[in-house]
This record gives structure tokens, C-alpha cells and sequence, in this order.
């Protein structure tokens, strides 16, 4: 009886075990497949502090703690491949920033360097060029340069020109309807337009990947973007990327903010893992 409850407990805590390791994950596990969890970033510093800032610490255990969890990072071309019916690995990851601050060429390119982890950075072009600045440094163009020509990990797309505003509480890309259609259509072209110039002139054949300023946009924006070129659009609402994803309103899960430990991250994705 004795060795009955003996082998009875033995078999209790293995299973025990097996289960608490496949909750924390290994390099073996496979949490989904056809499916891509689209990560958003936006400023690294180490004595800076905000909502939006993580430090280079939290930075680097969110990527180790990923790897180590076997997922697996991917870039924009093979995302954009995904979007059109191509396949991707098991756990799929990709990285993005957005606002284009210098942090990101300082302390974020470096340490995603030695985990070999793809990323975009989406910048708000007026900013880059000297027209608008800002508190925090930001990107110029001679620095964007750079960063292409020394490493293929990182790619960059417009966050509009000068559109990440918002006048009385509405983001200028929306029309506020102190303007006529005609009116709207044209500023917003405009701006688009500038944007991808600008961003041509940095890298051959610019960027078609553009994310909404504060996330926010309507079927009038996405027909005007569309219209610009762009063929890839990224929001902030959160959730999985699948083959049924539209190509204009691609989903990100936020886990650039100091709350958010390494551990989370994981628990994020997992919380959003859909059936397909």
C-alpha cells in the first residue's frame, strides 16, 4: 500500500512539474502557429522617465525572456509575406518602434544586435528633418542613413510628416469637419506624401508601412493612405496578426511601458492567442 501512494505522490509532483514548466515555457514549446504578435516600443532611458519609457535593462530581459521562451522574431518582409498568405514560424514575433527617437540607434539597436531581432521604426518625418522639435532627441536623417547602411535588423517607416497632433482633441489625420472633403483629402495627401519623399531620399524606394499617429483613423484615412502607397498601416489596438489580419489596420500589443516585465510580455501574447 505503501509503495501504491508512494508511486501515486511520485507521479503527482512530475506531473506537477511537467505542467509548471510548460506554463513558463522552453526552447521547445510551441504556444501558436499562423499568427504573429506585432510588439510596440517607443523610447528607452535609463534616467528618463513616462509611460512609454522602459530602461535598457527591462529591455534586454523582455528579449532574452522571449528567445528563451522560444519565440521567434521576423522581419517586415516576412510579415508582409505572412499578410498575403505566406507561412511563418511557429511563436512569431515583431518588433516595432515608433516616433523615431535616437534612443532607439543608441540603446535599442545594440541590444536587439545580440539577440538578432528585426525591427521598424516609424518616424514622424517632420521632426527627423529639423522642421518640428521636441523634448526628447530625435533621428535625422544623416543618423537614419547610418543605421541602413551598417545593419540589415533595422527598417523604418513614416508616422506622417506633420500629423501627430491633435487640434481640439482630434488627431489631425481625422477630418474635423472644419474643412471641406476636398480640403482634407488634400492636406492629408500632402503630408503622406512629404513623408514618403523624405523617406526615399534615406533609403531606396522609401517605406509603404506607416503607423497611425496615436493609433487613431478612420476608412477615410486608411482610402487616402492607401492612396499614397502605403500598403501596410499599423494601429494600436491590441491583438494578433492571422492571414485574416487587413493589411491597413494591423494590431500591436503595447509592452514599452516600465510595468511591463519580462514575464507579462509573455502572458500578453499568450492572453491574445487566437483560433485560426
Amino acid at each position: 500500500m505503501k509503495n501504491i501512494l508512494r508511486g501515486a505522490l511520485v507521479a503527482l509532483l512530475l506531473l506537477t512539474f511537467i505542467t509548471s514548466y510548460r506554463v513558463i515555457g522552453s526552447k521547445t514549446d510551441t504556444y501558436y502557429r499562423n499568427q504573429v504578435a506585432v510588439l510596440m516600443y517607443h523610447h528607452l532611458s535609463d534616467d528618463k522617465k513616462s509611460s512609454s519609457t522602459i530602461t535598457t535593462t527591462l529591455f534586454r530581459e523582455q528579449l532574452n525572456e522571449l528567445t528563451q521562451r522560444n519565440y521567434h522574431f521576423i522581419d517586415l518582409k516576412t510579415l508582409k509575406s505572412f499578410l498575403s498568405g505566406g507561412p511563418v514560424p511557429d511563436n512569431a514575433v515583431f518588433v516595432s518602434f515608433d516616433d523615431g527617437y535616437e534612443s532607439y540607434h543608441q540603446l535599442a539597436l545594440p541590444i536587439m544586435q545580440e539577440f538578432n531581432v528585426p525591427s521598424i521604426n516609424f518616424l514622424i518625418t517632420s521632426f527627423m528633418d529639423g522642421t518640428k522639435t521636441i523634448n526628447i532627441p530625435v533621428m535625422n536623417l544623416v543618423t537614419v542613413r547610418k543605421i541602413l547602411a551598417e545593419t540589415p535588423l533595422a527598417e523604418f517607416g513614416t508616422h506622417t510628416h506633420d500629423l501627430h497632433f491633435k487640434k481640439d482633441g482630434v488627431a489631425l489625420l481625422l477630418n474635423n469637419h472644419t474643412e471641406t472633403d476636398a480640403e482634407y483629402n488634400s492636406r492629408i495627401r500632402k503630408d503622406l506624401d512629404t513623408s514618403i519623399a523624405i523617406l526615399k531620399s534615406v533609403a531606396a524606394g522609401g517605406s509603404d508601412a506607416l503607423a497611425y499617429p496615436f493609433g487613431i483613423y478612420d476608412q477615410a484615412a486608411i482610402k487616402l493612405a492607401a492612396e499614397s502607397g502605403i500598403r501596410y498601416a499599423f494601429t494600436i489596438n491590441p491583438g494578433m496578426t492571422t492571414h485574416r489580419t487587413n493589411p491597413m489596420a494591423i494590431p500591436r500589443i503595447n509592452v514599452g511601458s516600465p510595468t511591463i516585465t519580462a514575464d507579462m510580455v509573455d502572458f500578453m501574447i499568450r492572453q491574445r492567442i487566437v483560433a485560426v
